[in-house]
């Protein structure tokens, strides 16, 4: 049986999303290789910044399919942030080839899809829904 995928996580409340990420940063520490695929959690303060924040990500880890939303409130380790500017960051080494990010526009697999390897396409989905998409 295959090893499982850890995830790499952060979380931080700071008065800018420029701090905010790098502390983030700092707490996914030095990636031993690419990883395969980002989840970013971004509170409502933060949310003018998506673009920026994604950039930052991006140029810092490698990752670009990333995926997450813009809320309240985020948790990430033993800390919860509510109404100021927070994010939080998980991080998972999944092959390029175990994962797709899928919407209204792009399509999930059909039930009867396999990957190159023989498992189900469509095993499990981690959903975001957006009230702005209304397919």
């Amino acid at each position: 049986m295959p090893e499982a995928a850890a995830f790499r996580c952060g979380h931080a409340a700071a008065p800018d999303w420029q701090a905010a990420v790098e502390s983030v940063l700092r707490q996914l520490g030095p990636l031993p290789g690419p990883a395969g695929h980002g989840l970013v959690y971004l509170t409502e303060p933060l949310g003018a910044h998506a673009g920026p924040i994604l950039e930052r990500l991006r140029a810092a880890t490698g990752v670009s399919g990333w995926a997450g939303s813009v809320c309240p409130g985020v948790m990430g380790g033993d800390a919860e942030s509510m109404g100021g500017p927070a994010l939080s960051v998980m991080m998972a080494d999944w092959p390029a080839a175990d994962w797709r990010i899928f919407s209204g526009r792009a399509r999930a697999p059909a039930r009867t899809e396999h990957t190159a390897a023989g498992a189900h396409a469509a095993h499990l989905a981690l959903v975001h829904g957006d009230p702005d998409t209304p397919d």
